[in-house]
């Protein structure tokens, strides 16, 4: 009963997350404007000209550069629709696997359902290319960097440029690549791909300022929580961190959601700057921890422990490499785990460095 209390006095709706989810896109969106003019200028121009040609859209984690996409999409499917044109497609797909995965998706959203997997590179763009004879393609690839980075590296990265190559020679197809990468062409080697790619016709995405980042904020705010739940200050703190952190707007969504579950949970209807402080500090260690939780292994976290065992225990911040790896010698056995060499201890210590959690 004291959280059915909590709720109503807290949200404007039940559905209060859904204001608070990356895929929702606000009806009158914030400074990003005239990026989402030019993006939609951009698409309206290649499809009604039905020519060839990309954009670049890059920028730093929750810039708003799906969204600006997915707004500027919805506004040319408008304009095109009064036009009285319907021959085109323009097909959004993130990047989440393997290119093999993404042209699957591609071809889904095209109506054509083929198996996962045992299909060629060559014979996805094959059905891609039997469409676009009657129907102009746009491609939105988001997240696309993500294509270089999947393992073994190499070879990835060669089919995801073979892939490019054949965008950028097939007729009736235009693409967008959406990425967190500023510098893209560093990371392409094959030549063809970088003289047929169109790196000047790139939209970049700055971070959000600390006024732009309350403003933002203080949209969502006004559709999620009743007046009077957070006070000017606290909006200003969670703006402020929110700019110093890269003005990553996503960060800002995920913290409003963890407020308004910490003040359900804890039966509180009122955050003021002290309060949101907090908020922000236990959202924080929480996430940190989290991305421990999955990215350590059982060796990895004896290791850490180990180390925080002497850290403890001799109240010092500077350890010998060789207590240490006596001390997680001895909870291995306590596990019952067989102990490993100097080598492999060493692997162990400098991926924490590399995750930014021990100095070596």
């Amino acid at each position: 009963k004291r959280s059915e209390k909590v709720l109503f006095k807290v949200f404007k709706s039940p559905s209060w997350t859904t204001y608070l989810d990356y895929s929702y896109l606000p009806q009158n969106p914030k400074h990003r404007e005239e990026e989402i003019a030019d993006i939609s200028f951009r698409i309206a121009h290649l499809i009604l000209g039905k020519a060839s040609g990309n954009m670049v859209i890059p920028g730093g984690s929750g810039t708003g550069k799906t969204m600006s996409f997915l707004i500027a999409k919805r506004v040319v499917e408008k304009y095109l629709k009064e036009k009285g044109i319907e021959d085109y497609r323009i097909v959004y797909v993130a990047a989440t696997g393997r290119w093999s995965a993404l042209l699957n998706s591609v071809c889904k959203h095209l109506g054509l359902t083929l198996p996962e997997r045992g299909i060629s590179l060559s014979e996805y763009f094959e059905k891609i290319k039997e469409i676009a004879k009657n129907t102009y393609i746009h491609l939105c690839i988001d997240d696309f960097d993500k294509l270089f980075e999947l393992e073994p590296k190499v070879r990835s990265k060669a089919q995801t440029e073979d892939m490019l190559y054949i965008l950028t020679r097939t007729a009736n197809i235009s693409f967008t690549l959406i990425t967190n990468k500023v510098d893209l062409t560093k990371v392409i080697d094959d030549s063809r791909v970088l003289s047929s790619l169109d790196t000047l016709n790139t939209i970049y995405f700055k971070p959000y300022t600390f006024e732009q980042c309350r403003d933002i904020l203080l949209d969502r705010l006004q559709l999620v929580f009743n007046e009077g739940v957070f006070d000017d200050k606290a909006l200003d703190v969670l703006a402020s961190h929110i700019a110093k952190e890269g003005g990553d707007i996503r960060r800002g969504l995920d913290l409003l959601r963890f407020c308004g579950e910490y003040l359900v949970k804890n039966g509180l209807t009122h955050i003021d700057s002290e309060l949101m402080k907090r908020l922000i500090y236990i959202y924080d260690v929480m996430s940190d921890g989290q991305k421990l939780i999955e990215t350590l292994t059982v060796s990895d976290k004896l290791v850490l422990i180990a180390i925080y065992h002497l850290l403890s225990e001799l109240k010092t911040n500077v350890l010998y490499t060789g207590d240490i790896f006596a001390k997680q010698d001895y909870y291995r056995r306590v596990m019952g785990m067989p102990s490993i060499g100097r080598k492999t201890f060493s692997v162990y210590l400098t991926k924490l460095s590399t995750l930014g959690i021990i100095d070596i």
